[in-house]
């Protein structure tokens, strides 16, 4: 990974929850001041993450306003971001929580 990216990214991992790596909502604004780099390197390493799979999008932005949002992940690991696999993680939350 190259070091830039590399740098953008972990900062940008500040921002998830930290005990799953899921919601992490920072707007891009946000991660290029947290880490110093340009606004145009945040979009090429956050583009770099997705493709790489660092990176998945749980949610797309729907404009100003809003920012996608990502969890982080491991690449070539099968992670379980289908909605059947998510609906089975529910469940089995639901049954042991109660």
């Amino acid at each position: 990974m190259p070091g830039k990216y590399k740098h953008v990214l972990a900062a940008a991992s500040f921002f998830a929850t930290f005990d799953t790596g899921r919601d992490l909502r920072a707007p891009q604004e946000l991660i290029a001041e947290t880490s110093g780099a340009s606004l145009s390197t945040v979009g090429r390493a956050i583009k770099y993450g997705r493709q790489k799979g660092w990176l998945w999008v749980e949610h797309k932005s729907k404009g100003k306003g809003d920012c996608d949002v990502h969890w982080l992940t491991i690449p070539r690991h099968d992670h379980g971001h289908s909605f059947t696999d998510v609906r089975a993680r529910a469940r089995e939350y639901d049954h042991t929580s109660h």
